[in-house]
């Protein structure tokens, strides 16, 4: 795998919190949606999570190794 892509990988995956605070921060859907700014805490650490979870599935695909990438399509 090419330098820049293990790279960035490794730069997504180690700021994919900031970067799922930063992308919640930016959602202000409709009163009462789940991508309301005014959820619960609750409904905010999980959409955080799940977002995490996406950003690290998605960047997985991208290694030459498939078994985190498998490993998480199926959670």
């Amino acid at each position: 795998m090419p330098l820049i892509n293990i790279s960035l990988y490794n730069y997504i995956i180690e700021h994919s919190s900031s970067i799922s605070e930063r992308w919640f921060s930016l959602k202000d859907g409709e009163n009462g949606s789940i991508y309301s700014s005014k959820v619960s805490p609750h409904v905010k650490e999980l959409l955080k999570k799940q977002h995490a979870f996406t950003i690290q599935t998605v960047m997985s695909s991208f290694l030459e190794d498939q078994q985190i990438f498998t490993s998480n399509l199926s959670k």
